[in-house]
């Protein structure tokens, strides 16, 4: 009789050791410095990006270049269909080089201009004993973007002869609007 006791206790403690259930890992959860706060509007252009390092600075950096970059090609998109948009629209006699010289202008002011995007959220977390994560999420209003580039499309010589600042301004309003919906 104790063997059998022993044999259902050690069959009991082996069989514990194995799943009892089939569980699944779907769940919900935030992730920090994202969701509609943190997305790009009509009057904000935003980018939200994360980075795990061995020192918190280090996957602030990470983080912080990570959604500049992210936030430098969102607005190159957006101006490449703005100055596509308008060249097609208000330019006369539009050329594919007037198309170039407005995206090679706005590359450039986009460069100028990520530098001063400033972050709108800055949150850790520390993932075991050496390793922290740090979520961020960076910002810059599409009026000084607009600014910049009516100060440089405004200068161009070659391209001052098609450009109309209220037309520009309008087409680019139009496709931030497009990204708010």
């Amino acid at each position: 009789m104790l063997s059998v006791i022993a044999s259902v206790a050690l069959f009991a403690s082996c069989s514990s050791t194995q799943p009892t259930a089939t569980t699944t890992s779907d769940s919900t959860y935030e992730v920090p410095c994202s969701g509609p706060g943190y997305r790009t509007d009509a009057t904000t252009f935003r980018a939200t990006a994360n980075a795990v390092a061995g020192n918190e600075d280090v996957a602030r950096k990470q983080a912080t270049t990570s959604a500049r970059t992210e936030l430098a090609a969102s607005i190159n998109a957006t101006i490449k269909a703005v100055s596509d948009n308008y060249a097609k629209n208000y330019v006369e006699g539009e050329t594919p080089a007037t198309v170039q010289r407005f995206e090679e202008l706005a590359r450039t002011v986009v460069s100028q201009k990520i530098s001063g995007s400033h972050i709108i959220c800055e949150k850790y977390q520390k993932m075991g004993e050496a390793k922290y994560k740090c979520y961020v999420c960076v910002e810059l209003a599409t009026a000084d973007v607009l600014s910049a580039l009516n100060s440089s499309l405004s200068n161009d010589s070659k391209l001052k002869i098609d450009y109309d600042y209220e037309k520009f301004k309008k087409t680019f309003e139009e496709e931030m609007a497009k990204l708010a919906e």
